[in-house]
């Protein structure tokens, strides 16, 4: 399953769920180049920055690639099925879902610093965030698919400066 596919310089980047890989191709040509094995940890979604590639996983990891070298440098621990990620502010925001564990949905957003791959805090969200993206501004923001009966799905912003949630939205995104 396909999970995510984005441009990152001249290369293309398919991370793709049950099979648990991370196929690297030539943006121009779509000829593979490299296919990294994640084994065991069902990776979601990428994010870049800096020459890095992140690519978050439903075993709790956030697995750190260069792109250069095609490689795994590092790999961090976020929280409970993670499946939705971005880079913002010098930071990296990774939104942990939980999802697996209905009906004990995740209600946070880990947060690591880019220059030393390090897990600096959790943002408490409305339960069972999933999708995260930051804006030129440095928000970031987040949808929160709620319990799908009495919790509604909300549309939060979080300041990548405070790292706290400042404006949520009670919508479905």
């Amino acid at each position: 399953t396909g999970n995510d596919l984005k441009a990152y310089g001249a290369k293309m980047y398919c991370v793709v769920n049950v099979s648990e890989t991370v196929e690297i191709m030539e943006l121009k040509s779509a000829k593979s180049l490299k296919q990294i094995s994640l084994s065991g940890k069902q990776p979601r979604r990428i994010a870049f920055a800096d020459g890095y590639a992140y690519v978050c996983c439903f075993d709790g990891d956030v697995v750190k690639i260069d792109t250069a070298t095609m490689t795994v440098t590092a790999t961090a621990q976020a929280g409970s099925n993670p499946d939705g990620i971005c880079a913002a502010n010098g930071k990296l925001y990774v939104s942990n879902s939980g999802g697996l564990n209905y009906p004990n949905y995740g209600n946070t957003v880990s947060v690591f610093d880019l220059a030393t791959f390090t897990h600096i805090k959790d943002i408490p969200v409305v339960i069972n965030p999933t999708r995260i993206a930051a804006d030129s501004q440095g928000d970031v923001y987040v949808v929160s698919n709620g319990n799908y009966t009495s919790v509604p799905m909300t549309f939060q912003r979080i300041d990548s400066q405070t790292d706290e949630v400042v404006q949520t939205l009670d919508f479905a995104v």
